[in-house]
């Protein structure tokens, strides 16, 4: 049976530095589509985006969470990967993206000119940087029921995603999250805090509503080429509204509701587009049992992102 192709994009969290370098080094296409939105970057913040990616004072480990950088990295490389898949032949029929990773997306979809999304990331990282305090993202290892019966967590935090049945993420300010995770070391709870410096997909962003929302009256979304699994709305849609970009930072993230609309048409092979394969890890969660689609990532903090380039294009072209 035929799969139907789905590119995934991954959001905010996800980013660190030297992210797809084998591919800038190697990938001409990627290199190509890097250096287009590097200028268009210098243009906007005044440096260079590669530079700072792929700065070799940098580790993998450094810490990447300056919005104004990362926003706009996370763009540039995702969208990148995609275009060097779409020129081996291999287009999506469908395309999926969380938080961040939707105005990736819908860049890929064809919504609107892939700079000026680029031009819409960064002016939606520089007005939460500004307008929004402090604050910060926690990915939980545990059954998410636990947000519903534990103060600690309703009380002080908001529920911002539950990606599969032992995973979740909460976001709040930041004071309120020091907090949070002295109660989850104290209880052994697994944890992660995410390299993001403010709350997402809380009311924690709603300072910067009006302002974005002044921005988006000048945006105009055209025809989707592809259908997206809106992890919005938890569906599969086939237009956006200029409004979405706010909604796919505040709202919280349905990243399983929108699998199942996919896995409702038929089986699917998902490829993971995101800089760490997180995704690929939450739809192998998220499968039943017997499922016959299946699911890759391309890069991964370990590199060897020919070598897997190459596999998922093997993959592809073998059925």
């Amino acid at each position: 049976m035929t799969k139907s192709v789905v590119f995934m994009f991954s959001g905010q969290g996800s980013q660190y530095y030297h992210m797809g370098r084998e591919l800038y080094n190697k990938q001409p296409v990627f290199r190509e589509w890097m250096q287009t939105f590097d200028r268009v970057a210098c243009e906007m913040l005044g440096v260079s985006l590669i530079e700072i990616i792929y700065d070799d004072a940098k580790t993998k480990g450094s810490t990447f969470d300056r919005l104004q950088h990362a926003h706009p990295a996370l763009y540039m490389v995702q969208f990148a990967l995609a275009q060097v898949l779409i020129a081996q032949g291999l287009r999506p029929d469908f395309v999926l993206g969380t938080s961040l990773g939707e105005t990736v997306a819908a860049a890929v979809a064809g919504a609107m000119a892939a700079e000026d999304l680029l031009r819409l990331v960064n002016g939606q990282a520089r007005l939460v940087e500004s307008s929004c305090e402090p604050g910060g993202m926690i990915a939980i290892l545990h059954d998410p029921r636990l947000y519903e019966e534990e103060p600690m967590l309703y009380c002080f935090s908001e529920l911002a995603s539950v990606n599969y049945d032992s995973h979740f993420v909460v976001a709040g300010y930041q004071r309120n999250l020091e907090s949070i995770m002295k109660y989850l070391k104290a209880e052994g709870i697994l944890f992660q805090a995410l390299p993001v410096t403010r709350a997402f997909h809380s009311s924690c962003l709603e300072p910067a509503r009006e302002q974005y929302a002044e921005m988006l009256q000048h945006v105009a979304c055209r025809q989707l080429q592809f259908p997206m699994a809106s992890c919005v709305h938890g569906e599969v849609i086939h237009q956006l509204a200029s409004g979405y970009f706010w909604d796919a930072a505040r709202q919280p993230i349905r990243f399983p509701a929108a699998l199942r609309s996919l896995e409702s048409a038929g089986p699917c092979l998902y490829l993971d587009l995101g800089p760490t394969g997180t995704l690929n890890h939450f739809v192998k969660s998220n499968l039943p049992a017997g499922s016959p689609s299946r699911h890759a990532a391309v890069l991964t903090p370990f590199q060897q992102d020919l070598h897997h380039l190459e596999a998922v294009l093997d993959r592809w072209h073998s059925g």
